[in-house]
């Protein structure tokens, strides 16, 4: 199924870190506009949809952004950036203020259908589809992406 441009606008923001109202002042936009864009209360213009469909291509977005079903959010890996993955109740990693730092990966690449991660503290990899994505949480770890 083909992407909205309401949707993508939302990949695009998240995937560069914004809040709707930085990326309003980014575009020249009021974020109550970006707001309406993204919610499709609004249809996106052809200037704002020009350059969305620029950035998605240039950040190759389609391959890169998973939905989450449980949260109905968006998450946009990026190469060096640092995930913990929640398994629903079940937490993948252990707590940051235990020294161990447990399971929390570095996005590496992706390759095909694949998301590719290497676990910071062991070394070891593992890859998810976006099918085997939808019903675990996946978190970006910004204090930690310094490190990795």
């Amino acid at each position: 199924m083909k992407p909205t441009e309401a949707q993508k606008l939302r990949k695009v923001r998240l995937y560069l870190n914004l809040t709707q109202k930085e990326l309003g002042k980014r575009i020249g936009l009021s974020a109550s506009t970006i707001s309406s864009y993204e919610n499709e209360r609004r249809g996106v213009s052809a200037r704002v949809r020009h350059w969305v469909n620029k950035m998605y291509r240039k950040h190759q977005l389609s391959k890169k952004v998973i939905k989450s079903a449980r949260e109905n959010t968006l998450c946009a890996f990026r190469p060096k950036k640092c995930y913990s993955i929640n398994d629903g109740d079940r937490i993948l990693h252990r707590s940051i203020s235990s020294l161990t730092l447990g399971y929390i990966f570095r996005y590496e690449r992706t390759e095909g259908i694949h998301h590719c991660f290497r676990e910071i503290r062991g070394g070891w990899s593992r890859t998810y589809t976006d099918w085997q994505l939808v019903d675990k949480r996946v978190l970006e770890m910004p204090y930690l992406s310094m490190a990795c």
